[in-house]
């Protein structure tokens, strides 16, 4: 089985997948111009130190305002929309949410998230999927 199957079943279900993105930045954006069109999936609730940028990026992949206008994570669960916050431990912690996507493109904020999550992960439900940016490293040769 593979991960489209699974997630056709969960919509077939109607028990998508509950996700949680944190950094609505570049990588962010690109999974935002899918995860509208990917059965299976709900977007509950995305997680930015700008919530103000997180609207914009969902305004510019083409989302209508509504479906981000959740007023909080169970609403938003409810209703099948998005709830916006800048509180990413809290939204880390919540029932509402079983899958982490850490987009901030930073090592050092996606290992924050890592620890966040372990908490409830190792002994629960929750899941993380990381990606960053990886860090260039210079080699400096050394001559003789």
């Amino acid at each position: 089985m593979n991960l489209h199957s699974l997630l056709s079943r969960r919509a077939a279900d109607h028990k998508p997948l509950r996700v949680l993105m944190i950094g609505a930045g570049k990588f962010g954006s690109m999974f935002l111009s899918q995860v509208r069109r990917t059965p299976g999936l709900h977007l509950v609730a995305i997680a930015d130190l700008s919530p103000q940028r997180a609207k914009e990026s969902l305004a510019r992949v083409g989302w209508p305002a509504e479906q981000y206008a959740a007023a909080s994570l169970d609403s938003a669960r409810k209703s099948g929309t998005t709830f916006i916050t800048n509180d990413a431990p809290a939204a880390i912690a919540s029932d509402a949410i079983e899958i982490v996507i850490d987009a901030t493109g930073s090592p050092a904020a996606g290992i924050r998230h890592v620890l966040a999550v372990a908490g409830d992960a190792v002994e629960q439900r929750d899941k993380l999927v990381m990606s960053c940016v990886p860090s260039r490293v210079r080699r400096q040769d050394r001559t003789p």
